[in-house]
């Protein structure tokens, strides 16, 4: 596993969790897939910090989850608390007008497929 047996074991136990979370956790790096795999390195250097992060809805959710880490005898991850919207963010506005003659770029969501809303906005 990508993330290792941990992140896996984790992501089993909080699907088996019952209520004991508002909204269930998500692990943002197992939500991503690259498209094309040349973009690795420079993608990985700048998710570094995301790549390993869970998202909660609320700071309950976010208390809960360090509890079951604790539990668990599982390696603390971050943890990002972000209202859960089941949308993905419209980043319409901010997006560069790449038919503009003088941009050249490729922006991470060209090379990304994410797979989860709230991984996609963490």
């Amino acid at each position: 596993a990508l993330y290792g047996q941990e992140v896996a074991r984790m992501v089993r136990e909080i699907e088996s969790s019952g209520n004991r979370f508002k909204r269930k956790p998500v692990h943002v790096g197992l939500h991503l897939r690259l498209r094309d795999t040349s973009w690795a390195s420079p993608v990985e250097f700048a998710l570094k910090n995301s790549l390993d992060l869970f998202v909660v809805d609320n700071n309950q959710d976010a208390r809960a989850l360090t509890l079951m880490f604790d539990e668990k005898h599982i390696r603390r991850r971050n943890i990002h608390v972000s209202r859960f919207t089941n949308e993905v963010y419209d980043l319409s506005a901010v997006q560069p007008d790449l038919e503009h003659p003088s941009i050249r770029a490729t922006r991470f969501l060209d090379v990304l497929d994410v797979s989860n809303p709230e991984a996609f906005n963490a």
